[in-house]
């Protein structure tokens, strides 16, 4: 990350690109909605969807985008490729989502802190929050190949508190409302007896809000789901997921709009591949020996096709898919190593000091 720009450096930046402090909050809450959105967007998308929302030209938009990227006061980040990627280019960007890289710590000391802060000393603990791109790769690799999908509410989603109104979401505000077993805890009896449908709205926003940001949905997510209703107060178990309950939340996951499919909902996406009639893709053994010998890395091939300008888009989620499938069936026809044989993983390391030792 490159180092932030002075207060008045900003200033004069902004100015000298001619853009005025009203439609530079235009751009930096749309950048936010965006971020919140999507999770991560590459300028090429972005520079678009400026234009369409906010009428500012591609042209102007690659002049703003290297200051906004050494602005701190930000609820977003925007990275140059090359600072991501071996290969990147360095006038291409990559919007990405605060929450999706940055989290708190739990092993914060607010008390030395707040003593560093009495005394003007230097504070010596903990950091509040680290920085973990691995969520930003993890869903780079699944939005591989996917089609955007952009909805005429996206400015809406620079509020924290907006989520797209369904019939899913209220059926499930309705259950809560309406039929399921409360029994208060003191901070949501105090919220109920003052708003019941508040209550409800809280609870729906939190439930969309995991599921939309949601990399790799699985069964673990329902668990969640269940400790959000706890905490309110609601008498629930895993067993009222095979009920009602659970059909209400796969209605739910099946139709809300998540970054893994790039603002597409599952049931959308499953729509919109069938209909493009794709061929299925499959890497044949000369491919799997390449992966496995490494003379070929499987995501090294996946990032050339995804940048390909001749591969249409609709055959780019199914190149990944097959070479997914092929690198996984190399990995698993590949011996298990000897203990003191270097690890697979390419740490340099024994593999007894590194994977091995995790077994």
């Amino acid at each position: 990350m490159k180092k932030p720009y002075a207060e008045s450096t900003l200033r004069r930046k902004y100015r000298e690109a001619g853009i005025d402090s009203e439609k530079l909050e235009e751009i930096k809450q749309f950048l936010k909605a965006c971020a919140r959105f999507y999770g991560i967007l590459a300028s090429k998308d972005l520079c678009r969807l400026i234009e369409d929302f906010c009428c500012v030209t591609p042209e102007k938009t690659d002049e703003i985008l290297p200051i906004l990227e050494r602005d701190e006061k930000t609820d977003f980040f925007l990275e140059s490729e090359d600072e991501l990627f071996t290969d990147g280019d360095a006038d291409a960007f990559y919007l990405i989502d605060s929450d999706l890289v940055i989290s708190f710590r739990d092993d914060f000391d607010y008390n030395l802190f707040m003593e560093s802060q009495k005394s003007g000393k230097e504070y010596s603990g903990p950091p509040l929050i680290e920085e973990d791109y691995e969520p930003f790769y993890d869903l780079h690799k699944v939005i591989a190949g996917k089609p955007l999908y952009v909805p005429a509410d996206l400015p809406g989603y620079a509020d924290n508190y907006y989520y797209e109104e369904t019939p899913e979401t209220e059926a499930m505000f309705n259950y809560l409302l309406k039929e399921l077993k409360w029994s208060p805890t003191a901070e949501s009896k105090r919220l109920k007896r003052r708003d019941p449908e508040l209550l409800a709205n809280n609870i729906v926003l939190t439930i969309t809000d995991i599921i939309r940001s949601e990399i790799k949905p699985n069964a673990d997510m329902f668990r969640d789901f269940l400790d959000i209703l706890k905490e309110y107060g609601y008498k629930v178990s895993f067993s009222d997921c095979k009920g009602k309950f659970g059909d209400l939340i796969v209605d739910l996951i099946n139709n809300t709009r998540m970054i893994a499919n790039r603002g597409y909902t599952p049931r959308e996406l499953a729509r919109k591949q069938a209909s493009a009639g794709v061929p299925k893709v499959e890497f044949g053994p000369g491919y799997r020996k390449a992966f496995e010998s490494g003379e070929i890395d499987p995501e090294e091939l996946k990032r050339a096709f995804m940048l390909s300008k001749t591969v249409p888009d609709s055959m780019k989620a199914e190149l990944a898919r097959g070479i997914d499938e092929a690198a996984g069936a190399a990995v698993s026809g590949k011996k298990t190593p000897g203990p003191n044989d270097p690890c697979p993983c390419g740490s340099g390391k024994k593999y007894k000091k590194c994977c091995g030792a995790k077994k």
